[in-house]
């Protein structure tokens, strides 16, 4: 009696202790998830005994948003890894895959494919097959292009909202990549990183790889920045009434964030309190903080109401709407979205990370307090890896406190070139 008692009351206590445990932080979102995808070699057969040259090695890959690049790591018996990138099929669609393998030499092999989907999340649970290499095999020569993948940005047409851009994508380690024509070298494993700064309207960049043997791979990428150049000026334009901090908001004078506030009020994103003050150090509410995000991103508030009950009439209601139908923002567990609740560090990152479609990063934590067990940790480590966001000087990120209405002024800024 007394075991069946104790067990009753750890399932009650579970049943309770759940939903405080979630409660005011938003849950993982639908978009992005962190389902990781999955692969598998469909050729050659576990156990084949190879003299064909070049080896063709087949595929597929499968994830439900879309597989952005497949490696495939190969072991000598005896001997280290080595990782190459494999080419995806018609399209760069990586449902059928291939890596041809140029002169192996004898020997027995271990064979892995691994899958990264577009958001960053990786293959969990691989699966190798063994085949063995024929000394019989005669070598030939290499014509075969190298496989090259864009990372970022995530599609060919790309829709940017900031005037500065780092292409980053993956080639055949000791290639020869250029943009434009010119040459950027590549780091570890053939990634490479390439900075732009775009003009208005549609900007193209033809990136080309070309391994030792001469055989090359080229992409077209676009992107099209419809923002208008806002560079500083020297003298503001005169208004009717002054625009400078101190004028305006007494508490603001010397705060760290002055200018990046300032260039919110001068565009109409972010106003004051009736009284004159900015509060700069005050918790920014979710209400607060779907209005600054709306206004920057010159989204058109909606009058088609939300489906929460505790935003039905609320003056944040038109902002939150389109940010929800979009992806950006979403409600918590219990039904309600919380508008005059303080917004946390962890909510904005993962909501500036939707925002600017940044993929989710995994790998070695960034922030001290921030590791892989968090449900925000791959928007924090993408939404830092552009900048978007940083950490105290003691190396945390304090993904659970509220954010300020700097803070938030500052990460809406910065996203959008301010």
């Amino acid at each position: 009696m007394t075991r069946r008692f104790l067990v009753f009351t750890l399932l009650i206590g579970l049943v309770f202790t759940f939903p405080l445990a979630i409660w005011g932080q938003e849950e993982p979102p639908p978009f992005p998830d962190m389902e990781p995808p999955q692969s598998q070699i469909l050729s050659p057969q576990n156990g084949t005994t190879l003299n064909s040259n070049p080896i063709i090695i087949t595929g597929t890959a499968t994830d439900n948003e879309w597989v952005q690049k497949v490696e495939l790591e190969i072991t000598l018996s005896g001997s280290a890894t080595v990782t190459y990138l494999c080419n995806p099929g018609p399209g760069g669609d990586y449902s059928s895959w291939t890596f041809t393998w140029v002169n192996p030499a004898p020997g027995t092999y271990t064979l892995t494919s691994i899958a990264t989907d577009r958001l960053g999340n990786q293959e969990e649970e691989l699966e190798s097959i063994s085949i063995v290499v024929s000394s019989q095999v005669t070598p030939v020569p290499d014509t075969y292009p190298p496989p090259l993948v864009i990372l970022f940005p995530p599609v060919s047409e790309y829709p940017a909202t900031n005037t500065d851009l780092t292409i980053e994508g993956q080639t055949e380690v000791g290639a020869t990549l250029t943009i434009n024509g010119t040459l950027v070298p590549l780091e570890e494993m053939g990634h490479f990183s390439y900075k732009v700064t775009l003009a208005q309207g549609q900007n193209t960049f033809l990136i080309e790889a070309q391994d030792q043997a001469g055989n090359k791979t080229s992409a077209q990428l676009k992107v099209i920045y419809s923002g208008t150049e806002q560079p500083p000026t020297p003298t503001p334009t005169p208004t009717p009434t002054p625009t400078t901090g101190p004028a305006i908001f007494p508490d603001l004078q010397g705060h760290w964030a002055q200018s990046l506030i300032l260039s919110l009020v001068d565009k109409g994103v972010i106003s004051g309190y009736p009284d004159g003050t900015f509060r700069p150090d005050q918790p920014v509410t979710r209400a607060e903080f779907s209005a600054i995000l709306c206004r920057a991103l010159e989204i058109t508030p909606s009058e088609s109401g939300s489906n929460f009950p505790d935003l039905q009439g609320h003056w944040a209601e038109k902002y939150v709407a389109p940010l929800v139908e979009k992806g950006f923002i979403k409600g918590y567990p219990d039904g309600t979205f919380g508008p005059e609740q303080p917004i946390k560090r962890s909510e904005i990152a993962a909501i500036m990370a939707r925002a600017m479609v940044l993929p989710v990063l995994t790998g070695k934590p960034t922030f001290t307090d921030l590791d892989t067990t968090h449900w925000a940790f791959g928007f924090v480590e993408a939404a830092a890896s552009k900048g978007l966001i940083k950490g105290y000087p003691d190396g945390t990120f304090r993904p659970d406190n509220s954010a300020t209405r700097a803070e938030a002024c500052t990460i809406v800024a910065s996203s959008q070139g301010f």
